[in-house]
């Protein structure tokens, strides 16, 4: 099934699934750089909405996030010309998506990469974390009720000015404390980590999780554990790797490759799926430029079932989103992938749809 109707999709730039409202939202970016499609997206492939940024000489960095409440999206951009260039451009929705604040300007910079959004429904607070030209780590943070960020809060030095260098996630402990976790590459090409309980306002010492890193995809947290997982890739023939925790960064797993196969960069990513979080699912794109999808046993290392089920000559970023039904443990959106003639997805139980007769089942 043809998703969207124009050609001009070239890259999923970051995609977030509403749990309240099933709605799945991509942000893809065009082939002329400096614009960028928010789509909103029903699980049967019907576009609801659609919004084009071009104002502002977007690049191919942005990022979305939702309040998980059918409502609220807080969408981060970043220019790449003009007098505000590399500058982070933020706006938020109140109706899904329908409609949208004008971006305005929340950091001036000259040489910055924005890297991730994160919200934390439970204090209705937005983090956006950025790398700068110096190869610092920093977070803006936007309190519940305000319009505008805070100063921006240094975290940690020695990073990657590049992108997907850094990503966040968060969990709450038994005993109520947040912490936030963040993710980044070091300029030696380490994995490192850091975390904070004081809403963003310090870190603690980074520490070394994995030697050999070359970027981040995905930073993604169990709402009924203190699971977390991270999807990066190795600088060595760049193998799709994840690592994880069980109990909010005191401790890491040792890392576990996606597959044997190569994955081409930047083109894997994580979800956890199900209403207690007990799958996770994992997708990925080999250098056969073929989409592969795993789920995975929550909380350990090992597929539960691997699917091979959509070829192309052209892949591209493939965003994840899932809801696992309780009845049966299909999923209902996985993967959204542009190709040369626009953007597609995979659909229910494992079929994955495309413009032609053709459908690969699992």
């Amino acid at each position: 099934m043809r998703l969207f109707s124009i050609s001009d999709c070239d890259y999923v730039a970051s995609v977030y699934r509403d749990p309240k409202s099933a709605v799945n939202h991509v942000i893809c970016r065009t082939n002329i750089l400096g614009k960028f499609w928010h789509i909103a997206v029903s699980d049967v492939g019907t576009v609801l909405s659609s919004t084009l940024f071009n104002n502002a000489g977007y690049t191919w960095v942005a990022t979305i996030q939702g309040a998980g409440d059918g409502k609220h999206l807080f969408l981060a951009m970043e220019s790449s010309s003009g007098i505000y260039s590399y500058s982070i451009h933020y706006t938020e929705s109140s109706d899904e998506g329908a409609t949208w604040d004008v971006p305005r300007i929340v950091k001036v910079d000259d040489n910055k990469y924005i890297e991730d959004l994160l919200y934390v429904k439970e204090y209705g607070r937005v983090y956006a974390f950025f790398i700068n030209g110096d190869r610092e780590l920093r977070v803006l943070t936007k309190a519940a009720g305000s319009v505008s960020f805070s100063e921006d809060i240094f975290i940690a030095r020695n990073a990657v000015f590049n992108l997907l260098k850094a990503k966040a996630a968060y969990s709450i402990r038994q005993n109520a404390l947040l912490l936030i976790h963040a993710f980044y590459v070091t300029t030696d090409g380490n994995l490192a980590y850091t975390q904070s309980a004081t809403h963003g306002a310090t870190w603690t010492q980074p520490k070394i999780i994995d030697d050999s890193t070359f970027e981040i995809t995905h930073a993604v947290s169990s709402k009924f554990s203190e699971s977390i997982y991270v999807s990066y890739s190795a600088v060595s023939s760049h193998p799709a790797k994840m690592i994880m925790t069980k109990d909010s960064g005191t401790t890491f797993s040792d890392p576990k490759s996606f597959t044997n196969k190569g994955v081409v960069l930047g083109n894997h990513g994580l979800a956890f799926c199900g209403s207690a979080d007990n799958l996770l699912l994992v997708s990925y794109a080999t250098d056969g430029r073929i989409i592969e999808y795993d789920f995975w046993k929550f909380e350990e290392l090992a597929p539960v079932e691997r699917f091979h089920p959509f070829s192309s000559s052209r892949t591209l970023s493939a965003g994840v989103g899932c809801n696992v039904d309780a009845n049966y443990p299909a999923f209902k959106v996985a993967v959204f992938i542009t190709q040369q003639d626009g953007l597609y997805f995979a659909s229910e139980y494992g079929i994955f749809q495309t413009g032609d007769t053709s459908a690969a089942e699992k």
